[in-house]
């Protein structure tokens, strides 16, 4: 019988724990194989989390033969090494030699011990794995079962449900599959409900569905969270005259973008994340707390009408803590105090020392104090119209929405706030720095104003660029000519003597001889070294042919030229290769430092024993004392080496034609600069110095 190779992708979905806390496990199935896995692992966030120096994942019972096991670290997490221990039963603890050790750079095992049976162990510090693999070569027919596929929830994760925008839809690529699920974030099981049709959600909800089907393996499970937002505008208080009795207001943070939560946080309030724009508070989520002013004879009374908290009151209830709790009745009553800048003071009129409703930023909750800690503000519901949105492209084209459906929209350019008398909104565009603001309506409810400053950036040359060094964002007009990019780093020259490097992601990948027909962005120096920073690139112009790197033979030269400009230097020999430092040598002894930028994708050749021809691009080099030039490599060729050059065919032998390469084997129809070439004719190749 023949055998074949299967990996199962062990994730955080598929083992039981939900939280922080540690969950042993022996009975977890993998994704495609007949295997058996056990552990001790814990959840953060969409991670594996494993304890620091412990066991934590075994297999109990094999399929086949184990093949390898890689593991994929979680971004932004520290990469701890972990050992692999292996055996020909089954273990539970690794102890004496591993067999291996993943790391970030080496982070799959070949298994060519015999043995199926392995454990795998932290080295120091908690770990965090995104995702697990473990390859089997299981026999054909015998144990491989196939697996249901993981079902698609709709809307993606990490969308924002509204009323009206709330449906979930969950589908299945295995055909006859049953798909089960949960909205409380627990792991889906055949007794958990079973889709039939589209639901909506009426609250924030992290959605989990399985697939099941006879025959087959369960799917994995899929996961995404929603956050419900409550459409509406609150406006901030500046007046205690916008006290109302039974109105809804919102405790916020005042010089923050959080607001006080629905539900609990230490015996106190936890800080939601809020979008303000100028004194407005648009759509929170559903986890921020609505608060009811009840009017008292010694104050307010504060009613949370929402979350977990709905129907209770705020207090301070200890002397000596900082709590902020709730209860089903009035224990106390506020006084609140506003300033004309929307500063509230909120003080529960007990005897109790820490009496004032304030902001902890450290700790992200809100609380009762006696002093300190951060100012608060109220948010009144006063609108049900959204604020526009505005926004101009980089042709300084100008667009007003409004999510309220139905809205009409209006706005001014002269800087005056804008009424339903004012200019009705059709897309415009400016061709000087103006103020727009706009407002919507709805009948006769308005939205609160939307302002942005439009600003038309100034137009200049590379060279204006390179010399006026604006700090603010303009415009570089082309021709420019693309000479290399990696990623966030691209160089590009005017043809006129003038290059930048451009620092920032950009919207497409360029090859040299691409054209741009402008460039958006702003002067800025790395120690010393011109950039045009944020780069925004233009619609691409006709190819103007590869730009020529000038050729530099003698690193007595090397003065002559500017920073960024585009060199081969040829041929050097490499040594004190230390990390991504290294010395040139060219022929009569003339040195120049050199720095590889690990962006860029290339390293100093393994054999130094040869002379290169280098191309790359005049940097600098400082360490805060000393500033000093450099060069940065984005190729090497061999001495040696006619790299590129194609062969000649017996044809052009007999005619005896003349072909013309680079000495980067990048062949050119007659070389325009001053350089090395090699010069193929006929069968004949040689290289040529002008």
């Amino acid at each position: 019988m023949s055998a074949r190779e299967v990996t199962d992708e062990i994730t955080v979905d598929m083992l039981p724990a939900t939280g922080t806390s540690y969950t042993t496990f022996d009975d977890v199935k993998g994704s495609v194989s007949n295997a058996v896995y056990g552990g001790s692992t814990a959840k953060s966030e969409t991670n594996i989390q494993i304890k620091k120096s412990a066991d934590f994942f075994y297999i109990v019972v094999p399929d086949g033969a184990l093949k390898s096991i890689s593991i994929e670290y979680a971004p932004s997490k520290t990469a701890r090494d972990i050992q692999i221990y292996t055996s020909d039963k089954q273990i539970i603890s690794g102890s004496g030699t591993a067999a291996s050790t993943l790391t970030s750079s080496s982070p799959t095992w070949v298994n060519t011990t015999g043995k199926n049976y392995f454990v795998l162990k932290t080295s120091g510090g908690a770990a965090y794995l995104t995702k697990i693999s473990v390859a089997w070569e299981a026999e054909d027919g015998g144990t491989v079962t196939e697996t249901v596929a993981a079902p698609v929830i709709s809307p993606a994760d990490g969308s924002e449900l509204s009323e009206g925008n709330n449906t979930v839809t969950i589908g299945c690529d295995t055909e006859g599959a049953t798909v089960y699920y949960t909205i409380d974030g627990s792991v889906p099981t055949v007794e958990s409900d079973m889709y039939s049709a589209p639901f909506q959600l009426t609250s924030s909800a992290t959605v989990k569905a399985m697939a099941v089907k006879d025959g087959m393996n369960n799917s994995p499970v899929s996961s995404v969270t929603y956050v419900y937002r409550v459409q509406g505008v609150f406006s901030l208080v500046i007046s205690e005259d916008e006290l109302v009795d039974g109105e809804m207001y919102i405790i916020a943070a005042a010089e923050f973008d959080m607001a006080m939560g629905n539900a609990t946080k230490q015996n106190n309030r936890p800080a939601v994340a809020v979008v303000k724009s100028w004194n407005n508070l648009e759509n929170p989520s559903d986890q921020v707390a609505w608060v009811q002013l009840v009017r008292q004879d010694a104050g307010w009374a504060l009613k949370v009408t929402n979350g977990d908290l709905a129907g209770k009151y705020l207090y301070n209830s200890s002397n000596s803590k900082n709590y902020l709790v709730a209860a089903d009745e009035i224990k106390a009553v506020a006084t609140i105090g506003v300033s004309d800048a929307g500063v509230a003071t909120v003080k529960f009129t007990t005897n109790a020392p820490k009496d004032w409703i304030r902001y902890n930023s450290s700790s992200d909750l809100f609380s009762c104090y006696g002093s300190g800690q951060s100012d608060i503000a109220l948010y009144r519901k006063v609108s049900a119209v959204a604020t526009p949105v505005i926004v101009a492209d980089d042709e300084n084209n100008v667009t007003i929405s409004c999510e309220t459906e139905g809205a009409l929209l209006y706005y001014t350019i002269d800087g005056s706030a804008p009424t339903d008398r004012s200019i009705p909104y059709q897309p415009f565009s400016v061709d000087r720095t103006t103020t727009v603001k706009a407002i919507a309506y709805l009948g006769e409810e308005s939205s609160a104003v939307a302002t942005l400053e439009v600003k038309v950036p100034e137009m200049m040359s590379l060279a204006e660029f390179l010399d006026q060094k604006p700090a603010d964002k303009v415009r570089v007009n082309g021709p420019l000519t693309v000479i290399y990019q990696n990623g966030d780093y691209m160089y590009v020259t005017d043809g006129q003597g003038s290059n930048v490097l451009c620092f920032g992601a950009v919207d497409d990948v360029y090859v040299n001889g691409n054209t741009l027909q402008y460039l958006y962005g702003r002067y800025d120096e790395f120690k010393g070294l011109p950039e045009l920073a944020g780069p925004v690139c233009g619609p691409r112009g006709e190819d103007a042919g590869e730009v020529e790197p000038q050729t530099v033979t003698s690193l007595a030269d090397m003065s002559r030229y500017a920073l960024n400009s585009y060199l081969t230097l040829g041929a050097v020999g490499i040594s004190g290769v230390k990390e991504n430092n290294a010395v040139f040598t060219d022929s009569d002894g003339n040195t120049y430092n050199a720095y590889l930028n690990s962006n860029y994708g290339v390293a100093y050749p393994d054999d130094q024993t040869v002379r290169y021809y280098v191309t790359g691009f005049t940097s600098v080099y400082s360490n805060d004392k000393d500033v000093s030039l450099q060069f940065t490599p984005v190729s090497f060729v061999d001495e040696g080496t006619a790299t590129g050059i194609v062969e000649i065919s017996s044809d052009n032998d007999a005619e005896r034609e003349t072909v013309w390469f680079t000495i980067g084997g990048v062949r050119v129809e007659s070389p325009t600069v001053s350089g090395v070439y090699v010069r193929v004719q006929g069968s004949r190749a040689e290289k040529v110095i002008l």
